[in-house]
């Protein structure tokens, strides 16, 4: 065996496992337009068509770690389908999307679909279903964010606790004035904005 077929065959397993690789996106609903504010709710690194659902009606939503060829699309509620009905979708790094009552977003990498027909501008149609779009699942949000400070909840979190913060997010708390047993669900400090 030559030295290059030697090397090619150890090297191409790795190439392919590191093309098909993907990383999940972040996805970030915040409760004002333009994705401002200092309070927010986040599903860290989620996999394309998994919708990142909101207990609460959203105004923005900013994507996290979108590629070239991702599309980002924020969703209402339709039926009892957080991301029933898609209002607008585009791409970009650092994408963020605003329309009024968002109840969840999702993502997908568009490289080989057109993006008529896949997901519909609100400007030319009413939007389309997501059993279209095969959004595969509805996930809640894991981290929420005051500040700059990020806590987890859901999940390993119990449920009076992920209440206690949406609480506090709802009368936009600052962090200073958290009771101290809520800092055993510090996550860190946001830096990716």
């Amino acid at each position: 065996m030559h030295l290059f077929q030697s090397t090619w065959s150890t090297l191409l397993p790795s190439i392919l496992i590191f093309s098909t690789t993907v990383e999940g996106v972040g996805i970030r609903h915040h409760k004002k337009h333009s994705c401002s504010g200092n309070i927010f709710v986040q599903c860290s690194s989620i996999a394309s068509y998994t919708c990142c659902g909101s207990s609460r009606a959203l105004e923005s939503t900013r994507f996290l770690g979108l590629g070239d060829t991702y599309l980002g699309a924020v969703c209402t509620k339709k039926k009892s389908a957080d991301c029933g009905t898609v209002a607008k979708s585009s791409t970009g790094s650092n994408l963020c999307l605003s329309h009024k009552n968002i109840k969840g977003a999702f993502w997908m990498d568009c490289t080989r679909c057109s993006k008529r027909g896949v997901v519909v501008d609100e400007d030319e149609e009413e939007g389309g279903e997501y059993a279209d779009l095969n959004v595969t699942a509805v996930v809640e949000p894991d981290l929420i964010g005051f500040g700059g400070y990020t806590f987890r909840i859901n999940y390993d979190v119990p449920r009076n606790i992920t209440d206690t913060f949406e609480a506090l997010a709802d009368n936009e708390t600052l962090v200073e004035d958290f009771p101290q047993y809520l800092w055993e669900y510090y996550a860190g400090m946001v830096d990716d904005e």
